[in-house]
């Protein structure tokens, strides 16, 4: 038996039970989203572990090739939480997310999407009606 195989499955259930215990007793969203992708490096390093393990060259390559899949799929997810953790904490002012689930999704006042003139990010009217669907299939009515 291998023992590095061994040893990065001990350490793969370690960081998994660390990653479980952060994502119960952390109560902000960036918290959780961090824990979860310590999960995400937990069943990476028990891949690679089991591929220590394994008799055959052809299942070691398997097993450490889904472990950058599965690395791979917790860095996207690492960074849509994050976003997702950044816009909650900028809409709510900061709230955890007990005190979220009680009392629902309510903004705090302050200033909404393209109020602020140095937002980066400024919403245009959207034009209704059929002259709209129309303007907006045609190329050549282009203003500018």
């Amino acid at each position: 038996m291998n023992q590095t195989g061994v040893t990065l499955l001990i350490a793969g259930a370690c960081l998994f039970g660390v990653g479980l215990f952060a994502l119960l007793y952390r109560r902000d969203a960036l918290g959780a989203v961090l824990a979860v992708v310590l999960g995400f490096d937990a069943v990476a390093c028990a891949l690679v572990g089991f591929a220590g393990l394994a008799a055959h060259q052809g299942e070691a390559a398997q097993l450490q090739s889904f472990a950058i899949l599965v690395e791979v799929i917790g860095a996207l997810f690492a960074a849509a939480g994050v976003s997702m953790a950044a816009l909650l904490r900028r809409r709510t002012g900061g709230r955890d997310l007990l005190e979220l689930a009680r009392v629902g999704l309510q903004p705090v006042s302050g200033p909404e999407l393209g109020d602020d003139p140095d937002d980066p990010i400024q919403e245009e009217p959207i034009a209704e009606g059929p002259e709209a669907a129309a303007a907006a299939a045609d190329p050549a009515n282009e203003e500018g």
